[in-house]
């Protein structure tokens, strides 16, 4: 009898170092398992970290190339307006008459193109938040800081460049109007590529005027060499 017991309690006991090794086994399993899920998390928030890294890159060289085909086709548009009003182009009524249309056709052209580049950075910028998605918080605001230092300078120097732009514009127009109420009474002198007039208050208001464009090209060489 005392040696059934002896088995019993044995088997008792084999029984109970199995469920612990059981238990140990499943704690161990579990302890794996939250490990390998983190690490997993981790390998995954570093791929979406590089994927959002290239797609900021990707977004900022197509904004950039974006404004800067833009500028290229604006300058050379822009050249044509101080063209339309050098004396050579102004020698007969008809000239004034047709350069007249064709600056006004010019300037809303320029300002479409203008409208277009700033558009390019509130459409670069919208795209850029999407991006952000699903960022954590440290992220989202690393990345906004970076995209705001990177982009400001070059909206801040296009606004004030488009503010210069409207003052020569109006500054042009306000020209060959005034060419275009006088053209009976001027006459273009070739020796001196001028104009001349023979009321000497219309030939000093058309130094004025000139003067006036002179001073705004000036200003805004300046204000662009002095740009952040």
């Amino acid at each position: 009898m005392q040696q059934s017991n002896q088995h019993v309690t044995m088997a008792i006991i084999a029984v109970v170092v199995l469920v612990i090794s059981g238990f140990m086994g499943l704690v161990g399993k579990s302890a794996w398992n939250r490990a390998e899920a983190q690490r997993q998390e981790e390998i995954l928030e570093k791929a979406a970290q590089k994927t959002r890294a290239e797609q900021f890159e990707k977004i900022l060289n197509t904004l950039l190339d974006d404004v800067r085909m833009k500028a290229t086709a604006y300058k050379q548009d822009r050249k044509v307006l101080g063209e339309l009003v050098q004396p050579i182009n102004l020698e007969k009524p008809e000239y004034i008459t047709e350069n007249m249309a064709v600056m006004e056709r010019l300037i809303a052209s320029l300002r479409m193109t203008a409208d277009d580049i700033m558009a390019a950075f509130e459409k670069a910028d919208k795209m850029f938040k999407e991006t952000l998605s699903g960022a954590d918080a440290d992220s989202q605001a690393r990345l906004s800081k970076e995209w705001a230092e990177m982009t400001s300078t070059h909206i801040q120097t296009y606004v004030a460049f488009f503010a210069h732009e409207e003052k020569l514009m109006a500054a042009h127009k306000e020209l060959m109007t005034f060419y275009a109420e006088n053209a009976e009474t001027m006459t273009y002198n070739a020796e001196t590529d001028s104009l001349d007039f023979a009321d000497e208050n219309l030939a000093a208001q058309n130094e004025t005027l000139r003067a006036v464009i002179k001073a705004l090209y000036l200003d805004q060489a300046k204000s662009l060499s002095e740009k952040p």
